[in-house]
């Protein structure tokens, strides 16, 4: 058999593969990776292991030289998505203009990193739930969006975040709503509105020891009118 490991997981360097298994790491971090995705020039491109007996026919040096075409999908996280679906396609004989056109057809769902312009306006809508994993995948993609005009980089200059608590989380909750709001700290944005009951405090507090003005981070009543209002003030101070 064979078994797909996203060597990016710490935690995936725990698991035993049996003796009767292939291996096949994939990744974007880290280097031992077999199938590695590589941002070059604000393009994705894919590389090989040239070790790694994965293709049945293909010939690796013409994959290495693979553009990317992620389409809508939005963020890093994303295209280590794509990773195992691209190496399983290819393991099961799927050819490169297969995948290429399987790949342009992946839509996001409703709420989960949609881009909606609007004139100038940019909108990140990634309200549909939220894990520790998957907000900070959303903050990371955010403060990538930095240079208009880059392939990866739509949105612009001025960025406002909006953010509700991490729910469910146990025990937990302090710690992995402080590592937030230290990773917002680093962020340049204009404004953090924070719309939680229970953490908004926190993360403020973290904000405005990072640097952070009283006006740049403000803690809203949850509710969609309230927070359009906020928005809206904000959009006409720009």
């Amino acid at each position: 058999g064979v078994v797909f490991l996203n060597y990016d997981s710490e935690l995936v360097h725990q698991f035993k593969v049996p003796s009767d298994c292939q291996k096949i790491a994939y990744g974007i971090a880290n280097r031992d990776a077999d199938v590695r995705a590589k941002l070059v020039n604000d393009q994705w491109f894919l590389s090989l292991n040239k070790d790694i007996k994965i293709l049945r026919y293909w010939d690796i040096e013409r994959l290495n030289d693979w553009k990317l075409e992620i389409g809508s999908l939005l963020g890093k996280h994303n295209v280590l998505n794509l990773l195992p679906a691209i190496a399983i396609a290819w393991r099961l004989g799927m050819s490169k203009a297969e995948i290429d056109q399987a790949i342009k057809k992946i839509k996001s769902p409703v709420g989960t990193m949609q881009a909606i312009k609007k004139d100038n306006l940019i909108l990140i809508d990634d309200t549909y739930n939220a894990n520790p994993a998957g907000v900070k995948a959303a903050l990371e993609t955010l403060s990538d969006y930095n240079n208009a005009g880059a392939r990866h980089c739509l949105v612009p200059a001025v960025k406002i975040l909006i953010l509700d608590d991490i729910l469910e989380l146990g025990p937990a909750a302090r710690e992995i709503h402080q590592q937030i709001g230290e990773q917002i700290a680093k962020m340049q944005l204009a404004k953090v509105i924070l719309v939680g009951r229970n953490y908004a405090g926190l993360v403020r507090k973290i904000l405005l020891q990072a640097g952070f003005k009283p006006e740049q981070a403000i803690m809203s009543q949850p509710g969609l009118r309230t927070v359009q209002g906020e928005l809206e003030k904000t959009l006409q101070a720009i």
